[in-house]
């Protein structure tokens, strides 16, 4: 089992986000994620009702290459995937999970998403 790393990360309501990250075994070796899948959520609090979505990929299997990122103006319908300009400004929580073929669920990376207000 993982232990998720904790990463805060700020988004300028109204622009383009984009983070990579390369996740590592225990012994410092890239963590290959050949056969896994990847999602993000991120909500007001743990206990909220509501959550949104990042986009997240595997750009790069061998080397553990995952990406977030969210779009400053297209709002994904049908994946509760906000714009960053429709994000009211604020704290917010996140987590980042990778999951295997066999199904084996992991958290990988959490932290606080602050969404800092600008003049649209």
């Amino acid at each position: 089992m993982a232990i998720a790393v904790p990463i805060n990360l700020t988004v300028e309501k109204g622009a383009d986000f984009l983070v990579d990250f390369n996740l590592r075994e225990e012994n410092g070796d890239f963590q290959d994620l050949s056969g896994f899948s990847l999602t993000g959520y991120f909500a007001r609090s743990y206990s909220s009702s509501v959550r949104y979505s990042f986009a997240a990929t595997i750009p790069d299997a061998a080397t553990g290459l995952i990406r977030l990122e969210l779009d400053k103006s297209t709002t994904v319908i049908g994946t509760n995937q906000p714009s960053t300009a429709s994000l009211k400004a604020g704290r917010y929580v996140y987590n980042v999970f990778i999951t295997s073929a066999s199904g084996d669920r992991d958290k990988v990376i959490e932290g606080v998403l602050t969404v800092n207000p600008g003049v649209l």
